[in-house]
Parts: structure tokens; C-alpha cells; sequence
């Protein structure tokens, strides 16, 4: 028996793999109408849709056999990922040199013909294989061939779906916080704006108080007032800086924000 080579992809190829969480996952019925229509239209007893991870191959869908992964090292869908534009096809198991000594062919589940091809990502990524699986010698016609071509495309869209279905979840997810995050800055935001605009309604009032202050404490109140609206500005500044943005960041550490908008106070 001949193992499976590694694919020169496999780093990234397993990187996406992970990224749809669908290992060790139960069935799901658009997949076993699609495993049951590929054996139906191929003529044979056994169809799956096998996703090769990094040490075993798990079935998303099994029809005639019940069986949920084996390891990566006996997977014949193992073989057909290093032909991603390709129908990977051993008519008869029994007399190839790669697997007439394999243990799936000398002994139970008897496989002597194996047809698959692979599940493309739009990344590249070759994630599995849709196969069909006899147990006597067999061939595929070129209608056959083309009907197992058009069910792993749809078997691919159903994946590259779940996928953007994740990440959607995963961005709704991060604009909730995103929101939560806005909406306790604004409170921030008034409630610091309010201070400085207190201190010069304040202070204004006290220099046009009817009985006005010596040209000592004019001069200081005047430097207050100044240094609240500079206060005022450096606040207002930022938030429109931040909100003029192109590239907004995807936390928002209010913080570090509050800590850009502070100015160094001077001595009165």
C-alpha cells in the first residue's frame, strides 16, 4: 500500500479546514441528498463526503456504509486532494500497486472501486473529496463523470457558505461589542464635555460678577476659562478625527483615547 502524499498547500488548506468548524459535526441533509443522488446516478452502493484533516479523514456524509472517519493514511479521498482539477479514479483497487495490498481491499468494507474528486475551495484549497465507491470493478461514463463533477461543485458551495456564514457571525459578534464600546464613549464624551463648559459658564460669570475681581484674579480666572476651552477643543478634535477615520479600529480602548486627547496643564 502506498500512502497519500501531503499536498504543498497543506499548511493553508488546513488552516481554512479548521476555519469552518464543520469537523466531527453531525449530518446534515443537504449533504446526504447528495451523497444518495451520487450513488444513485454513478450505479453504486457506497458515496461520501470525506474532509481530510491532519491525521484522519471525517465523513460530513456516509450512504451504504456507516462509518464516521478513518485515518488520513488508509483515506483513498486522501489520494484525490493532490488532484484538485481532476476525477481521481482506481477502477479496480485489487490489481492497482497503490492498494491491492490495502486493508479496505483485502478486508471488510471490500472496496475495489473508488471514483472521487475533489471539494475546491475558492481559496485553492482542496478540503475533502465527494467519492463513490463499488465493491467490484467498475468504470465511469462520461455522463456519470460530469453528474459527479456537478454534485461536488454544489457540495463546494455549500461549504464556501457555511464559511461566509461564520464569519458573518463572527463580524455581527465583534459589532455588538463595537457598539457597546461607542455607546459608554459617548456617555464619556458628554459627561467630560459638560465639565469644561461648567468651568467657563462659571468663571465667565464670576468676571462679570457686578462686583468684578482684582486684575490679579482676572488674569487667573482668564487663564482657567482658556484652559477649559482648550480642553473643550482637544475633545471634540479627537471624536471628529476618530469618526473622519478610514481605517477605524476594530477595539476601541477608551483609555488610550482619552489619554491622546489630554493636554499638559500649565502652571497658573
Amino acid at each position: 500500500m502506498i500512502c497519500p502524499s501531503i499536498p504543498s498547500n497543506e499548511n493553508s488548506r488546513l488552516r481554512e479546514l479548521l476555519s469552518l468548524e464543520i469537523l466531527n459535526t453531525n449530518p446534515e441533509d443537504e449533504y446526504d441528498k447528495i451523497t444518495e443522488l451520487a450513488s444513485h446516478i454513478c450505479g453504486v452502493p457506497i458515496s461520501l463526503i470525506s474532509l481530510i484533516g491532519k491525521d484522519r479523514q471525517f465523513f460530513k456524509s456516509t450512504y451504504g456504509i456507516n462509518a464516521k472517519e478513518t485515518p488520513r493514511d488508509l483515506a483513498f479521498c486522501a489520494h484525490t486532494i493532490n488532484y484538485p482539477t481532476e476525477i481521481f479514479e482506481v477502477p479496480n483497487a485489487s490489481i492497482d500497486y497503490r492498494f491491492h495490498d490495502h486493508p479496505m481491499v483485502t478486508g471488510k468494507p471490500n472496496f475495489i472501486f473508488y471514483a472521487g474528486i475533489p471539494l475546491v475551495s475558492l481559496q485553492g484549497h482542496a478540503l475533502g473529496s465527494l467519492c463513490v465507491i463499488d465493491h467490484k470493478p467498475n468504470k465511469l461514463d462520461e455522463f456519470q463523470k460530469k453528474a459527479l463533477k456537478t454534485l461536488s461543485f454544489q457540495v463546494s458551495k455549500s461549504l464556501e457558505l457555511r464559511k461566509n456564514k461564520l464569519e458573518l457571525e463572527i463580524r455581527k459578534e465583534k459589532l455588538k461589542e463595537r457598539k457597546f464600546t461607542l455607546t459608554e464613549l459617548a456617555h464619556l464624551i458628554s459627561h467630560d464635555l459638560k465639565s469644561p463648559i461648567n468651568n467657563i459658564i462659571g468663571l465667565s460669570e464670576v468676571l462679570y460678577d457686578s462686583d468684578p475681581p482684582s486684575p490679579e484674579l482676572s488674569r487667573k480666572l482668564s487663564k482657567l476659562i482658556s484652559l477649559s476651552a482648550y480642553k473643550l477643543k482637544d475633545l471634540i478634535d479627537a471624536v471628529l478625527t476618530y469618526a473622519a477615520s478610514e481605517n477605524l479600529p476594530e477595539e476601541i480602548h477608551i483609555g488610550t483615547f482619552y489619554q491622546n486627547t489630554k493636554r499638559p496643564q500649565s502652571k497658573l
